[in-house]
């Protein structure tokens, strides 16, 4: 037992915080009473007091970083429980910050995705399928959207038998490399610069060319001959 010098009750030696420079080892006042004066402080000068908190967070940084972890592998469900209530606390704000993040960072975004799919193609095509799969109605419409697009950018005067022999290039090409080959709209059909689409090329055989696929789904829609800030 020991005594405190503020409230001058006799308390538990772990009611007491350690002090290496004391004596005995602990602090004069007990953790009730140092709480107390803490909050009294705080109250008085909150200012000074939030200075010292973001001092304390930066210099202790490392340690609290560990035991949040610690934390939360010892307790996985409570965790993921806390996260989900935050989310939805501040769902509108994180989606929001979220947004503008994105926005500030497509091109990043799109080399960090695209490093990430040619990393492991294959796994990579595996989950877009099993997507496309579970999501029948979406990829239907998507292929439905491009035909239609592509039909719209097909003016009366374009050479038909010009717009197949592109097709049927690629796939000797295919044949003869034993590597898939797609045909390419050199301006794409929709044109996007930061998500917004800028430009529509026109299904015509001038505006085509044969690619390997992985170099044509690299490509995207996000780059064609004078585009805005091309320096070529």
């Amino acid at each position: 037992m020991m005594c405190c010098r503020r409230c001058e009750l006799d308390k538990s030696r772990d009611l007491f915080t350690r002090r290496a420079a004391a004596r005995d080892g602990l602090q004069t006042y007990c953790k009730a009473c140092y709480a107390e004066l803490a909050d009294a402080r705080r109250k008085a000068d909150p200012v000074h007091a939030a200075d010292i908190a973001r001092k304390s967070l930066v210099k202790q940084r490392d340690v609290i970083n560990e035991r949040k972890r610690a934390r939360r592998k010892a307790n996985p469900e409570a965790t993921k429980a806390q996260r989900r209530a935050d989310y939805i606390k501040r769902r509108e704000a994180e989606l929001s910050v979220a947004r503008i993040w994105k926005d500030a960072n497509r091109e990043h975004m799109r080399k960090q995705q695209a490093a990430k799919y040619w990393a492991n193609p294959e796994a990579a095509r595996a989950k877009q399928n099993a997507y496309l799969r579970a999501n029948a109605d979406k990829a239907r419409a998507w292929r439905m959207g491009r035909i239609a697009r592509q039909a719209a950018a097909t003016p009366a005067w374009a050479d038909l038998a010009d717009i197949r022999a592109y097709y049927t290039l690629a796939k000797i090409y295919e044949n003869a490399l034993n590597e898939p080959f797609e045909v390419d709209h050199i301006v794409p059909l929709r044109g996007a610069v930061r998500r917004q689409h800028i430009v529509s090329g026109l299904h015509v055989g001038h505006n085509l060319q044969v690619l390997p696929k992985a170099a044509n789904r690299q490509k995207l829609n996000t780059h064609w001959p004078d585009m805005p800030g091309s320096i070529i």
